[in-house]
């Protein structure tokens, strides 16, 4: 009996983190969808491009500082998690090595930031004090044990800590960036909120753990451990940074830097609500694996891959379709030259899902780290060298251009060397039906989207191009989901028949107690 109730509660806190988790991923990609026209329409793309070389630089440090330590620190507490005991003790010591660590790769980013080493003149906004503002970026990956709470599972308060710094950041930056001038005043609170966000989590520290031992105390003894899940981390944040790096160093035009800058943002608010389960999905992996549970195992990789295809089709296939509408009523009139950029960069919403969900499901729960961090760095080499080609050649085209080449490299080398465990072709008939899904979307947009614009008069305003691209989202949306109801998609089918009985019991219970009185 005592068995049955831990299956049962732990199958309601599964279901309690991913409804909150889920809720948290449609809040933060609400958010993005008010403050990016905002600071775009403020900043200009000048000042965006300003932040966004920048913050190239400070991404470098970021992951150094981290170390790996996050998806490590996950791995060993979902390990131990059903020893409070042994998992504190791993805590404090894993927690100093990781603040150590950190601080000593803020000194050396500070000390950089004094020699100017950071500076441009093309980039004549990000002076020293912008720069030393952004080592709270740094001190705020030092301080986070998000690693904890992913271990043990525990994203309840997780994701109301991170919807409270979320808020905070929305109502900071309405408050106090206004005009194209505030550009300090953004720096400031993006490199404060980021600060609170990792180490607000210390708070919490003597409600989840026991109090620290003194005896054995030896925390360096992590880093060679970590260091196979800092490549990966490093390698990741690499790709999303070196393109802006390149394009930074070599174009030498903030505005350039700013339309390359937004066409990422957009397609990575929408990547946003493809990869909101992954972590989840990774520590509870990694628990089956440990436990063995080989049936459990293959249900939960069925159904990632059916809800991969189940949105990340429908997702690329529709910005690609909605893309000259939307990105000028996103941003504004002054991003024209953002369009041709997205749709370049929209295939990144179908690689960076698949390399992330086979890291999660596959490399990661069975000790294949070692392997996925030699196809990161195999493919990182190959996107370091074509990204300064295609930017020299080719221009932030050409940048665009080569990291899609190099995701879809890694992409594929991830499903070829997981073939042999991991079999794609046994989803190939759900994948099939949400591509025929997607495709006939994309199709149906494209002639609503004729229709709408000269129903509009061929608008050029951003407000009437806007309107009009929440329209196309609505009808994509309705008929997806027809389309995939008629070709009864088995995950959604599955959800379907749960509620519709969940809702014939409502009911009959209603009435049942409607009878009674």
């Amino acid at each position: 009996m005592t068995l049955m109730k831990s299956a049962s509660e732990k199958t309601k806190n599964l279901k309690i983190n991913i409804i909150f988790n889920a809720i948290y991923q449609v809040l933060v990609l609400i958010i993005p969808f008010i403050t990016s026209p905002y600071v775009s329409r403020v900043l200009l793309p000048t000042g965006v491009g300003n932040y966004s070389y920048a913050y190239s630089w400070i991404s470098y440090f970021v992951p150094i500082a981290d170390y790996g330590f996050l998806e490590f620190g996950t791995v060993r507490i979902a390990k131990y998690r059903r020893d409070k005991e042994k998992y504190s003790n791993f805590f404090w010591q894993f927690f100093i090595c990781k603040v150590l660590f950190g601080l000593l790769v803020t000194g050396i980013y500070l000390a950089l930031v004094v020699s100017g080493v950071f500076l441009s003149p093309e980039y004549s906004r990000n002076t020293k004090v912008v720069f030393l503002i952004r080592s709270l970026d740094i001190l705020g990956s030092v301080f986070d044990i998000t690693f904890l709470f992913q271990g043990l599972e525990k994203f309840v308060s997780l994701c109301v800590r991170n919807l409270f710094i979320k808020i905070l950041n929305l109502l900071l930056i309405f408050c106090f960036v206004r005009t194209s001038t505030d550009y300090l005043n953004y720096v400031i609170v993006i490199s404060v909120c980021l600060f609170l966000s990792g180490a607000s989590t210390l708070l919490t520290i003597p409600y989840s753990v026991n109090k620290p031992k003194i005896t054995k105390f030896n925390p360096f003894i992590y880093f060679k451990d970590a260091f196979v899940y800092f490549i990966p981390y490093f390698v990741n944040s690499a790709f999303y940074v070196i393109p802006k790096t390149a394009i930074g160093l070599m174009a030498k035009n903030p505005a350039v830097s700013g339309f390359y800058e937004s066409a990422d943002k957009l397609v990575n608010i929408v990547l946003t609500m493809i990869g909101s389960l992954s972590t989840i999905r990774m520590s509870r992996m990694i628990y089956l694996y440990e436990t063995k549970n080989t049936a459990e195992i293959e249900r939960k990789v069925t159904q990632v891959f059916q809800l991969y295809s189940l949105f990340a089709l429908p997702c690329f296939f529709g910005l690609v379709a909605i893309n000259k509408y939307f990105t000028i009523g996103f941003f504004g009139s002054d991003y024209s030259e953002a369009i041709r950029m997205i749709y370049i960069r929209a295939p990144k919403i179908l690689f960076n899902p698949l390399t992330k969900i086979l890291g999660s499901i596959y490399y990661v729960p069975t000790g294949r780290a070692w392997t996925r961090s030699f196809l990161l760095v195999a493919g990182l080499v190959f996107g370091v060298v074509a990204c300064f080609l295609g930017t020299y050649f080719l221009g932030a085209i050409g940048t665009c251009i080569a990291s899609r080449l190099s995701e879809a490299l890694v992409a594929l080398l991830f499903v070829a060397f997981s073939k042999k465990n991991i079999h794609l072709k046994n989803y190939a008939n759900d994948f099939r039906k949400s591509f025929d899904a997607s495709l006939i979307m994309a199709l149906v947009l494209i002639l609503c989207g004729k229709v709408l614009f000269s129903l509009f008069h061929q608008p050029s305003s951003s407000k009437k191009l806007i309107v009009i691209s929440l329209v196309l989202i609505m009808i994509g949306v309705v008929v997806y989901a027809v389309l995939i109801f008629f070709f009864k998609e088995e995950l959604f089918m599955n959800r379907y028949h749960q509620y519709k009985e969940k809702f014939k019991k409502l009911l009959k219970k209603n009435k049942e107690h409607k009878n009674v009185h």
